[in-house]
């Protein structure tokens, strides 16, 4: 559960971290591409978004086995789910 206000950027590292194209993700999520766009590229746009639109990104986020650090960077946690995009270093 967060805890810790998410940035735009930490939301778009970890969806290159786990190599999740954005497609798969927005149907992951249930939002639409644009949305997606916008939220990973406009801070202020992201801090308009509703929260639990931007909950359910960050949970999917987390389940797919990414922490968000207090120090505004992400990393992979061993365990999370396969995007289905093939084996990750």
């Amino acid at each position: 559960m967060l805890m810790q206000k998410v940035s735009s950027e930490q939301i778009r590292d970890a969806r290159n971290l786990l190599r999740i194209a954005g497609e798969e993700f927005c149907a992951m999520v249930g939002i639409g591409r644009r949305t997606l766009q916008r939220i990973e590229y406009d801070q202020d746009l992201m801090e308009r978004t509703a929260y639990g639109t931007i909950m359910k990104i960050v949970e999917t986020l987390e389940e797919a086995g990414v922490e968000f650090l207090t120090d505004g960077t992400v990393k992979k946690r061993s365990g999370g789910i396969s995007s289905g995009g093939g084996s990750t270093p």
